[in-house]
């Protein structure tokens, strides 16, 4: 289907070019041609009409969006009208609107075949809010462009709003104005009429619908009368803001809020009320089977009034097809059978790259979203964005990597490993970071084919007493001499704590190295087919694993650390964090160690080099 567009946009550019040269041309021989050029431009134009009425006919019912199918009808009825033009001029300006339509259709033929709500992420820069703006461009009437930035102000002075129509502001207004604030070569004051008169409009119009309804329709009983848009988007209203209530002036051609039996400008309401307004308004104002497209959606409000505001709307128009464009985790986990698009790049005018990005790989949907678009690397590690994990990574890879703290070590494997399988259009890729609980050196080299690394230590508080951190803290107030004489003290009570709790050492490695080995166990139903056939698996993993193995290597490693005063190596199999990082070392080294430790990483360039070697990422 876009391979067909980007034909017709081909052809379409060719025929400007050939408008542009009649029309500038004096030649008399050109201009006798006049006609005939004119009457072949119109012959290209019907056989372009020819072509999307295939495309239209080709299009099946169950892999494309109804509001597509209508949207390349309407371009279809706007390319016979093109071939009706009646001179030179009117066909050039027919042929430079079917040519910014048909590059719309080509960009969203990539997403045709989604039938629900769709939601475009990308990273900063990626031309999300720039594709958004361009569809206003479109002259197609099913689509509407509600911008991110919006100035909602009610001007009584708006030049010809009295007489203004819900039909007019559909066919002018519906549209983005974000362009007009990057336009150098307009007056001021048209920039700013159509800044703001949107709003204006969209109001007037829904009142002159209600004051037209009631003159019209006066004999009528009242439940015999048109219900008007205005009454449709009160009810919306009242299910969001409820105690505020709205007059609506039909002499003045506005509405006057009220709110605690006080009445108060339009004008007076909040930012966030005035976009309720903005939205429920320009989505009741849609043509049937549009395309509704809106950027920023949560612009203005808070997570609750925004989740069930497009939840409402989106329900209320359902012969639509909303496109979201967000940054807001919240607001795109929210939003219920909804299928994350990624914008890779777009390129004005007519360069984008679309694609649908599938959430059921493993990785939660808000973290797909939150990650899909980094333009760095991702690495994966323990803990929440408060614990010492994030803490640290962040302070030695966040030049490098965007960091994310994703709880236990299983979901640091499974996501890297998952991420990493993406599609290769995704252009990205992840590592991640875990503590070494006991793991061997065969799992942790397994671990690495992964992009998978293991800490050179059981636990990550144990890189807070690597010994270049704990000169780099103690140097802070104290000579090399006296610096010496503390990280030895320090070592030798390390030495006895670990002497005293060896057992605890060896039980919690023992526990770590078992549960990783129970994890990879499970029940195949192809060969265990009975109960006895269980209990005999069970058996074989009782026996496979070995505890007794397990425990007596765990205690000759640590006997064999402790009798040969092996700082590095016992750094490396201790277990007990808080008693040595909470404990010791504030004794013997610095109080408040762990958050002094911290601050180093964060601001020694060094010692961060230094780490960074350490840890082998």
């Amino acid at each position: 289907m876009k391979r067909v567009f980007d034909e017709i946009i081909k052809s379409l550019k060719k025929l400007i070019e050939k408008t542009n040269r009649l029309s500038q041309s004096d030649d008399p021989v050109t201009r006798k041609a006049y006609e005939e050029e004119v009457e072949f431009i119109r012959g290209e134009i019907e056989s372009t009409s020819t072509i999307i009425n295939k495309v239209q006919n080709s299009l099946p019912d169950e892999d494309t969006s109804v509001s597509y199918r209508v949207l390349v009808g309407s371009f279809q009825d706007a390319v016979q009208a093109a071939s009706n033009s009646e001179d030179l001029n009117q066909l050039h300006e027919s042929v430079s609107l079917l040519l910014s339509d048909a590059e719309k259709l080509s960009f969203l033929s990539s997403i045709a075949e989604l039938k629900d709500t769709a939601v475009i992420v990308g990273a900063n820069g990626s031309g999300k809010s720039t594709f958004v703006n361009s569809m206003a461009g479109m002259s197609l009437t099913n689509l509407t462009v509600i911008p991110a930035q919006k100035n909602l102000y009610f001007s009584e002075k708006t030049y010809g709003r009295e007489s203004y129509s819900i039909g007019q502001y559909q066919s002018v207004n519906l549209k983005s104005t974000n362009e007009d604030y990057k336009q150098d070569d307009q007056m001021e004051s048209q920039t700013t009429q159509r800044i703001f008169a949107p709003f204006t409009y969209m109001i007037t119009a829904l009142v002159n619908e209600v004051a037209q309804i009631s003159t019209d329709e006066r004999g009528f009983n009242l439940s015999d009368r048109t219900v008007s848009t205005w009454d449709r988007l009160m009810k919306i209203w009242e299910k969001m803001i409820p105690e505020i209530t709205f007059r609506v002036d039909s002499t003045a051609r506005k509405i006057i809020a009220k709110r605690n039996n006080q009445e108060y400008p339009l004008n007076r309401l909040s930012d966030g009320e005035k976009c309720i307004l903005f939205y429920i308004g320009n989505v009741l104002l849609t043509s049937k089977d549009a395309y509704i497209v809106v950027d920023e959606p949560e612009t203005f409000l808070n997570a609750a009034i925004y989740n069930k505001l497009w939840d409402i709307l989106i329900d209320e128009r359902s012969d639509c097809q909303f496109i979201f464009t967000s940054h807001n985790v919240e607001f795109i986990t929210a939003r219920r059978n909804a299928t994350i698009v990624w914008c890779k790049q777009f390129t004005p005018p007519n360069h984008i790259d679309l694609r649908p990005l599938s959430t059921g790989r493993g990785i939660p949907t808000a973290l797909l979203a939150e990650l899909a678009g980094s333009r760095r690397k991702i690495l994966f590690c323990e803990g929440t964005e408060d614990s010492l994990d994030y803490q640290i990574f962040s302070s030695l890879y966040l030049d490098d990597f965007t960091v994310k703290p994703v709880g236990g070590h299983d979901k640091v494997i499974e996501y890297t490993r998952v991420f990493n399988e993406l599609p290769t259009w995704v252009n990205n890729s992840a590592v991640g970071i875990i503590d070494r609980d006991g793991l061997t050196d065969i799992e942790i080299s397994a671990l690495q084919n992964d992009h998978i690394t293991c800490l050179p230590c059981n636990e990550i508080e144990m890189l807070l007493i690597d010994q270049d951190v704990m000169r780099s803290v103690v140097g802070l107030t104290e000579t090399d001499e006296i610096i010496d004489l503390k990280l030895q003290s320090f070592k030798d009570k390390m030495f006895e704590l670990c002497s005293k709790e060896s057992e605890r050492i060896v039980y919690t490695i023992t526990k770590n190295l078992i549960d990783s080995a129970l994890r990879s166990q499970f029940i195949d139903s192809s060969e265990v087919k009975t109960t006895a056939d269980i209990i005999n698996k069970i058996d074989h993993i009782s026996l496979a694993i070995q505890p007794e193995s397990i425990i007596t290597a765990c205690q000759t490693h640590l006997t064999q650390v402790l009798d040969g005063h092996d700082f590095e190596g016992l750094r490396m199999l201790c277990t007990l964090k808080g008693q040595v990082v909470g404990g010791l070392a504030n004794k013997w080294l610095q109080s408040g160690y762990s958050k002094l430790a911290i601050g180093r990483i964060a601001k020694d360039v060094d010692l961060q080099k230094h780490l960074r070697e350490k840890i082998g990422v």
